[in-house]
């Protein structure tokens, strides 16, 4: 969601410079943080939830 503070698995896995599958898969496994907010069918996380999650991930680290 573009210009909002909500993300969805589609930014998270950019973010992550994963494949969005692979996002999905880290939350149907209950790997990620529970979504700050729900529309519809579409989880959405705070960028500050995702950041803190990434923060605490040992195998990730931000790349420039």
């Amino acid at each position: 969601m573009k210009g909002t503070d909500m993300l969805t698995i589609g930014e998270v896995a950019e973010i992550m410079n994963l494949p969005t599958n692979t996002v999905t898969s880290y939350r149907s496994r209950g790997y990620m943080p529970k979504p700050d907010k729900q529309y519809g069918r579409t989880p959405l996380w705070k960028r500050s939830t995702i950041d803190k999650w990434l923060a605490t991930r040992r195998d990730y680290t931000r790349s420039s």
